[in-house]
């Protein structure tokens, strides 16, 4: 296999990590190792399923199969679950947090991502809206792409009553920070069926260069949204499916992850 030099390119120690979660069920006639750089190369460069270069010696339609097959299969998700446990144990953490934060970013759509899309009259943007749950050192630990017009609250408490506890990451959860939007129909949900506490805390600690103040316990998931639009994938959503594009988010938190594992 020829070697592939690219800044989101994993080695073979990082690959090790992640390679137990990859199911597979024959041999493949392609090297998983090329497979995963050539869906990171597209995360982080934001090019076409075509556009995938030679030199990962893999047809974009191999690539594109294995990136569908393992969202269809849930192993992104499994995969981040793992590098989020392994990177909070390594810092000293427990596996899995006590207390997580909700947020919301609403990103503009293409003429390709057509469905649930819808317009966010507080934004003034049309697109979709991503709810991401994040650990108090920022991980992501879910994902959920919906339609921009649905309020946050209510899209969190239908996610929430849904698939909120498929993660063993979510299920030591005793407390759940977020802003204002979280404070209606999502507290009094999410508080009427399970032992959680949702807090909406609007303490100011701080403020950025560029003005956007900063909230106590909350301020960790805007550095998130910062992380995931490092990913040229992630500044727009560019996804047909809803759940390829909660594909890339977690692919993103994964190669940022296993850079950080020594």
């Amino acid at each position: 296999m020829k070697k592939t030099e690219y800044c989101s390119s994993l080695t073979e120690a990082e690959f090790k990590q992640i390679k137990p979660c990859l199911t597979v069920k024959r041999r493949p006639k392609w090297a998983l190792l090329s497979i995963i750089n050539a869906i990171l190369y597209i995360c982080d460069g934001g090019i076409k399923w075509r556009d995938v270069p030679h030199d990962f010696e893999v047809p974009w339609q191999t690539v594109y199969w294995y990136f569908q097959k393992w969202t269809k299969e849930g192993v992104w998700q499994l995969v981040n679950d793992q590098v989020v446990m392994l990177r909070r144990m390594q810092k000293g953490g427990a596996p899995a947090p006590s207390f997580v934060v909700v947020d919301s970013q609403t990103v503009h759509n293409t003429p390709t991502a057509a469905q649930e899309v819808g317009y966010d009259g507080g934004k003034k943007i049309k697109g979709r809206k991503r709810l991401l749950v994040v650990d108090s050192q920022g991980h992501l630990l879910n994902v959920r792409i919906v339609s921009a017009a649905l309020h946050d609250g209510t899209a969190a408490l239908r996610w929430w009553q849904k698939e909120g506890k498929k993660t063993p990451l979510l299920e030591s959860i005793e407390r759940i920070y977020g802003d204002r939007h979280f404070g209606g129909r999502f507290k009094k949900g999410v508080e009427k069926t399970k032992a959680i506490k949702v807090i909406t805390t609007h303490e100011q600690i701080g403020v950025t260069k560029d003005g956007m103040k900063l909230h106590k316990k909350r301020w960790v998931v805007e550095r998130t949204f910062a992380w995931e639009l490092c990913s040229r994938r992630l500044t727009r959503d560019f996804e047909r499916k809803p759940e390829h594009a909660e594909a890339f988010c977690y692919i993103s938190s994964i190669s940022r992850i296993l850079r950080n594992l020594n």
